[in-house]
């Protein structure tokens, strides 16, 4: 399973938006419970928290487009993918808690 958070719900991040921080740092909680109840089934709980994303430009006109249009400073939803089907095929003997991943210019996060 595969829940998506945000750095925004990460202990000191500099975000002001009180609901969206509450609600992402609740995901997290949430993740943590799910991952221990579905454990002994063999399922893995993985929240994946990123930072902004490069959202707004068509999936098919690949990352570099979203690079460039935003300076570094987001993260292109190619590289959300990408992880997603990684964590997703790995064995059902590995555990991915959580994914961290801010835009290297982010300084939010």
């Amino acid at each position: 399973m595969i829940l998506i958070g945000s750095t925004a719900g990460l202990e000191n991040t500099n975000n002001k938006q009180v609901t969206f921080v509450t609600s992402k740092f609740s995901l997290r909680g949430i993740g943590n419970a799910l991952r221990e109840h579905t454990r002994e089934y063999g399922i893995g709980v993985t929240c994946v928290n990123p930072g902004e994303i490069a959202a707004g430009i068509p999936y098919e006109e690949g990352a570099e487009k979203a690079i460039s249009l935003f300076n570094g400073t987001r993260i292109p939803v190619q590289d959300i993918v990408s992880l997603v089907k990684c964590v997703v095929n790995l064995s059902n003997v590995s555990c991915v808690k959580e994914i961290h991943i801010p835009a290297m210019l982010d300084t939010n996060a």
